[in-house]
C-alpha cells in the first residue's frame, strides 16, 4: 500500500508518499481501502511536534483519523461488516509502520 509516512517532526515536507507494510489485523479491526481522508488541525499539530508532549508519535508513522473507503479485509472476531462494505470511520491514528 501507499502511505504519507513521517520519520520526524516538522513542517509539510517531512510528509513522504511511499510504499508502507500492510498492517497485521487484530480482534476486531478493519482495513480500510481509503478513498477519502482529511487533513484537520489536529493532524498539523501533531505532525509539526506541537502536540508531542499529549500525544506523541513512534515514528515512523501514519498519521491522520478520518477516513472513508471500502472494507478490505476483515479481522478476527469482526461482525456486521463485511470485504466491500463501503464505509467511513475514526481510526485510532497514528498508526506506526515500519516499511
Amino acid at each position: 500500500m501507499k502511505a504519507a509516512i513521517i520519520e520526524n517532526y516538522g513542517a509539510p515536507e517531512v510528509l513522504q508518499w511511499r510504499d508502507a507494510v500492510d498492517p497485521v489485523l487484530h480482534g476486531g479491526e478493519l482495513l480500510i481501502q481509503t478513498s477519502a481522508t482529511s487533513v484537520n488541525p489536529f493532524d498539523l499539530k501533531q505532525r509539526s511536534g506541537q502536540y508531542q508532549d499529549f500525544a506523541p508519535v513512534a515514528f515512523p508513522a501514519i498519521l491522520g483519523v478520518d477516513v472513508a473507503g471500502t472494507i478490505a479485509r476483515v479481522g478476527p472476531g469482526v461482525s456486521g461488516f463485511a470485504a466491500g462494505d463501503q464505509v467511513f470511520a475514526k481510526a485510532r491514528g497514528p498508526t506506526r509502520n515500519s516499511a
